[in-house]
């Protein structure tokens, strides 16, 4: 990869707030420092399973 000298002494961060196709929720935290990758972070967080707690007992 190239890195644009101007670009070079600059610290960038990148945030993606949602990230779609998955089951649950995720978000993804990355940060280049001098063009070079400093931290990159998936975050992932299942939401509360309802229907299975409705189920729990039930024959199906």
């Amino acid at each position: 990869m190239e890195i644009n000298k101007k670009m070079s002494n600059k610290r960038i961060t990148i945030h993606i707030n949602e990230i779609n196709k998955i089951e649950g929720h995720a978000g993804f935290v990355g940060k280049l420092e001098s063009g070079q990758i400093c931290e990159a972070r998936l975050e992932v967080a299942e939401g509360a399973r309802l229907i299975e707690g409705i189920l729990v007992g039930r024959k199906i």
